[in-house]
């Protein structure tokens, strides 16, 4: 990045924050001339709302109400997760506003990403299990098959870039997943589902508090047939993506008094996958545990601290083109991440909460590639250390109606270890045997922001923050090959930086109905790209500037005790504002980037007879590449789940795209949908 565009950004996050600044004082001034007698009849409207009074804690990394967050956030709880017909935790996600999730458990080839607000690349979005986090070190994605479905309790997803609290990875946002802590006795479900391409489901799950001692174990295990998911005619190596995996986990809990918890998590993965070739399939491995201590008391300082260890190990087997007849070599992939935070919470006064933290983390890959119809062999090492320390600071001001939020955070790290080797690399490329050297890099990411209740029933919202995506291991280190394609690593990649600006406001026009609405607007930096150097040879470096423009817009209504709806709407204009290897992609449009979403759903609960849900979703056009020539249609699915309990069963039919929508999905390689998919389950409480 030149000083130039350095300087400009600088300056735009200040004006931002000066602008931010300026609405606090306009609020201050306004609220001034507010009545007396005009706040209580707000407060006692107020009373009867629903909705903005649920607690949320990944926010602000402490609890925190909905309606005092200061960010855009969304809750999927209980009833949402029932509700749906989702398979899987990503699954859950594609209804929520301003989410982008491309593949499914059924779909996937290779790795399934989920993106918040346009920002490309999985790994710019933190995702964590019960503050574990769960992205991969080598890509950042996340084996979503090692979440636990029915141990969830809720899922929190923060739009808008939180690297003040997180840091790396938490540039388009935070999603964490929240599991379901244990009741008084025993309790105890088991579930057996059977759908469309021969998929069987089993899930169990166990769970009892006993004083101050609870336990939650989970286990599922999923075998399917899968389906043809290329979109061209079948040839004679066209085969069913098959797929077999299984999730075992469980947390013990001890509870030592009122305020205060201890958890023991862990949990292991596996899953077998067949990529529509008979000799192109994945096998991932995937184990963590961690270890956390949470205190939220009415007085003193409140603690949150956490040590975890996540590992997986990925192993892909690729054909050999153009005959696909056998196997050509062997990926394999070991990558490791542990770490721990500590955190105190101490309010100052009634209206003032400081928090701070320190955070350490480590992570590391190594990789394997061997070639089974030739002499060689290719490895490729490399590992980052994390130190950080964040502050926030919480302000209520004006009778309690203007919050004001300021976090800061630094996080230095460096990249060490890194090697690369290939013995004869194809292509022209010369055999080499490189060691990097050690580098040392630092971030620094403010974020301000301030939520102004202008009366009990509504709420405006501003901020200003930057985020930032350290360059992990994988491609500062490592060198490889696809097709006819070689690509080289770059251990001198600079950190993504994104400058990110939001407004929004929510309105609760009666206890029943809430609406909100957001506008968004992200400049990125030094986002990283393949640049060609030479034929077909490319190298990874920083060289595209991208700019995120949205709106977000969702409404909930319960319509009677019985009946609710919901709907939202995504407007994403994510484009490349700057390509210095092709000037000609300026003005594009972002691959894989939706530019209209919209979800609506309607759901009926009547325990005595039965819950009943409808749930539409819109997916408008998407280029599948940065040049913009290819483009997929845009598609329309309806899903549907209905559900009766009698006694201790629990039945449930559920429908995905009943209307068997036809279209495409983006992966590697464009794909085909599965279509209309059926499901059956019987559940029995033990």
């Amino acid at each position: 990045m030149t000083n130039s565009v350095r300087t400009r950004t600088v300056a735009e996050l200040f004006a931002g924050i000066a602008a931010a600044w300026l609405i606090a004082a306009f609020a201050w001034a306004a609220e001034e001339k507010t009545s007396g007698e005009k706040e209580k009849n707000a407060k006692k409207e107020s009373s009867e709302a629903i909705s903005l009074g649920e607690i949320v804690v990944t926010a602000t990394r402490r609890p925190i109400a909905l309606r005092d967050a200061p960010a855009n956030v969304t809750v999927l709880g209980k009833d949402d997760i029932a509700n749906s017909p989702a398979r899987t935790a990503d699954d859950l996600l594609e209804s929520v506003v301003g989410v982008d999730t491309l593949e499914s458990d059924l779909t996937e080839k290779t790795k399934r990403s989920v993106r918040l607000r346009g920002v490309p690349d999985q790994g710019k979005t933190l995702v964590l299990l019960d503050g574990m986090p769960l992205n991969w070190p080598i890509h950042g994605d996340v084996d979503w098959n090692a979440v636990p479905l029915e141990s969830i309790d809720r899922i929190e997803v923060v739009r808008g870039p939180v690297s003040s609290l997180y840091g790396s990875h938490a540039m388009g946002g935070v999603i964490q997943i929240l599991t379901r802590p244990p009741g008084e006795g025993f309790d105890g479900n088991f579930t057996q589902s059977y759908g469309s391409l021969d998929t069987w489901t089993s899930a169990l799950n166990l769970g009892g508090r006993d004083g101050d001692v609870g336990y939650c174990l989970h286990g599922r295990y999923i075998n399917s047939d899968g389906y043809y998911s290329s979109p061209d005619p079948l040839t004679r190596y066209s085969t069913r993506n098959a797929r077999e995996t299984y999730n075992l986990g469980g947390r013990l809990y001890w509870f030592p008094d009122d305020d205060s918890s201890l958890t023991l998590g862990g949990l292991v993965s596996d899953s077998d996958r067949n990529r529509g070739r008979e000799f192109d399939n994945s096998h991932r491995q995937t184990a963590g545990s961690y270890l956390t201590y949470n205190r939220n008391a009415d007085e003193g300082i409140d603690w949150l601290s956490t040590i975890y260890w996540h590992n997986s190990d990925y192993r892909t087997e690729f054909d050999k083109r153009p005959t696909y007849n056998c196997i050509e070599h062997i990926e394999d992939k070991l990558s490791s991440h542990w770490g721990g935070m500590v955190q105190g919470s101490l309010p100052v006064s009634e209206r003032n909460t400081l928090t701070a933290g320190i955070e350490y983390r480590q992570n590391g890959f190594n990789q394997e590639d061997r070639y089974l119809l030739g002499d060689r062999y290719a490895e490729s090492d490399g590992r980052q250390q994390y130190w950080s320390v964040y502050g926030q600071d919480e302000m209520a001001l004006v009778d309690d109606r203007v919050l004001v939020t300021l976090g800061l955070r630094a996080d230095w790290w460096r990249s060490y270890d890194g090697s690369c080797r290939d013995t004869s690399p194809s292509g022209g490329v010369a055999p080499y045997d490189d060691d990097y050297d050690s580098e040392h890099y630092s971030a620094f990411n403010p974020k301000l922001g301030l939520v102004y209740h202008l009366t009990d029933a509504t709420a405006v919202r501003s901020s200003v923050g930057r985020g930032f995506q350290a360059p992990n291991v994988f491609r500062m280190y490592r060198s490889f090959q696809r097709g006819s394609k070689f690509y080289l690593s770059n251990p001198d990649l600079e950190p993504e930086t994104l400058t990110s600006y939001e407004l929004g406001a929510d309105h609760q026009f009666s206890g029943d109905l809430l609406a909100r609405v957001t506008l968004y607007d992200s400049y990125g930096s030094d986002f990283i790209g393949n640049r060609r150097i030479s034929g077909n040879t490319y190298q990874v470096d920083n060289f595209t500037e991208v700019r995120m423009l949205g709106v977000e817009a969702d409404l909930e209504y319960r319509i009677t005790h019985s009946w609710s709806c919901s709907a939202n709407y995504t407007y994403s204009e994510a484009t490349i504002e700057k390509n210095d290897p092709d000037p000609t992609l300026e003005g594009n449009y972002l691959e894989n980037s939706p530019r209209n979403k919209v979800s609506a759903g309607l759901t009926y609960n009547n325990p005595e007879l039965v819950t009943a849900s409808v749930l539409l979703r819109y997916v408008d056009e998407m280029y599948v590449e940065s040049e913009n020539d290819e483009e997929l249609d845009d598609y329309t699915t309806v899903d549907i789940k209905l559900q009766r309990e009698i006694d201790r069963f629990t039945f449930s039919a559920s429908c995905e795209n009943i209307f068997d929508e036809e279209y495409e999905i983006p992966d590697h390689d464009v794909q085909k949908a599965p279509g209309r998919f059926w499901t059956f389950s019987v559940g029995y409480d033990l």
